[in-house]
């Protein structure tokens, strides 16, 4: 299965231009409270969705994303409905294309009833020690990791079998992590010295027979027995984590490909250009384009067309380090990067790369699909001012290997110099 293949109607998706609409699906504006798409679209604006007070960090984190200062990633943001009421919401920014201008689509899933929940639990202090037992959130009391309390479902969360079972574990610190040990005992040192509370804290714990969930924690100082000692709320987030790692990755890379998507590597690009502009290292961009990939999917259809661009994709993966970088550029264009790769090197990986790929066995029924590729070759100069600049001396060597016959590597006019 592809990882793409469990997303449902359940995630409500908006496409806006500064925060103009330009396409909603129902499900985003039944969050809302509205009726359908046409009543959000009629709004002229997304910000009076959005709570007042988020609105500068709305604002903020579109621009940082559209001028890519930062990474299309999940957010939590307070919004509001049609009628004032408040929702939290986890959203999943992904730059796009719309009317050929770049635009900003939002993939959103409503969280207002787990944060509504975990409120309610919070603020009933005259119920404490009923909800203690019955609540479905876990909650263990602890005293130096000596555990005090804990109820069933903190048992069933982390996979004992009843609350007594968890109750005979040596320390609460063996449900976490050995390298988050370290942190937590900060946490639980600064918990009884200041007594602040620590809120929705995810961290993934130990379960009884070894496996892992994720788990979202709240830890505050409580008095058991006339003492203090500190409080865990827990909560099962393996779900929501998993939501919104699917997200994260629908957001930047390539659902054909499973590659990078031109976003991504455009921030990935900047990344390592600075870098390696700073430690004054070699940074070489390899540009690939599929030789007569028109004419395939004209001969072969677009089903064939597209095997051969996981193919190439594969190729590119396998023929990189763990360090380099590989993307879909666009339509049947891939970007590679290489830092801190010399010239020499770049070529010699973009020469093994044109004949794997020649060797390649892709077939349409029983016919084998000729397939070669032209690339362009790179390397950081003085005269790249920007990250673009050095991908766009690989396309013009791009096109000196397609002009030359295809099938072959070109490098850029005064690198091989």
């Amino acid at each position: 299965m592809e990882p793409f293949d469990t997303f449902s109607s359940f995630y409500g998706m908006v496409i806006h231009r500064d925060f103009e609409p330009l396409y909603v699906d129902d499900y985003y504006a039944r969050v809302f409270g509205y009726r359908s798409a046409e009543e959000i679209m009629s709004l002229g604006s997304l910000l009076p969705l959005i709570d007042e007070s988020d609105h500068i960090e709305a604002k903020r984190a579109y621009q940082a994303v559209m001028d890519g200062e930062e990474p299309p990633r999940s957010r939590i943001f307070k919004n509001r409905d049609k009628h004032g009421k408040e929702l939290t919401v986890l959203t999943v920014d992904h730059i796009t294309e719309w009317g050929g201008q770049p635009a900003l689509q939002i993939s959103i899933v409503d969280l207002s009833a787990q944060i509504d929940a975990s409120k309610r639990l919070a603020a009933s202090e005259q119920r404490y020690r009923a909800l203690l037992e019955s609540s479905l959130q876990g909650i263990v009391v602890h005293r130096n990791f000596t555990i005090l309390f804990c109820n069933r479902a903190a048992a069933e969360l982390l996979g004992y079998d009843d609350d007594a079972t968890l109750m005979r574990i040596s320390s609460i610190k063996d449900v976490f992590l050995h390298e988050q040990q370290p942190l937590i005992e900060q946490q639980y040192q600064q918990l009884m010295r200041k007594g602040e509370a620590i809120n929705e804290q995810v961290l993934q714990l130990q379960l009884a027979d070894g496996s892992q969930c994720w788990a979202q924690l709240s830890q505050s100082r409580v008095l058991w027995g006339d003492e203090a000692a500190v409080q865990i709320l827990m909560l099962d987030y393996s779900e929501q984590y998993y939501r919104q790692q699917q997200l994260e990755l629908r957001a930047n890379y390539d659902n054909l490909t499973l590659l990078m998507n031109r976003w991504a590597m455009t921030t990935t690009l900047q990344k390592e250009f600075s870098l390696c502009r700073k430690m004054q290292r070699p940074l070489c961009a390899l540009l690939l384009d599929v030789d007569n990939f028109k004419q395939i999917n004209d001969t072969h259809g677009h089903n064939c067309g597209d095997e051969v661009l996981k193919q190439l994709a594969w190729c590119c993966k396998q023929g990189i380090r763990d360090s380099d970088h590989a993307a879909r550029w666009g339509g049947e264009e891939f970007l590679v990067l290489l830092p801190f790769a010399p010239l020499a090197r770049a070529c010699e990986i973009a020469e093994q790369l044109c004949d794997t790929i020649r060797k390649l066995e892709v077939f349409n029924q029983h016919t084998r699909v000729p397939l070669t590729v032209s690339i362009g070759v790179a390397c950081l100069s003085p005269q790249d001012h920007t990250a673009l600049s050095l991908v766009d001396r690989a396309d013009k060597a791009l096109y000196q290997a397609k002009h030359s016959g295809k099938d072959q590597v070109q490098i850029a006019d005064g690198d091989g110099e």
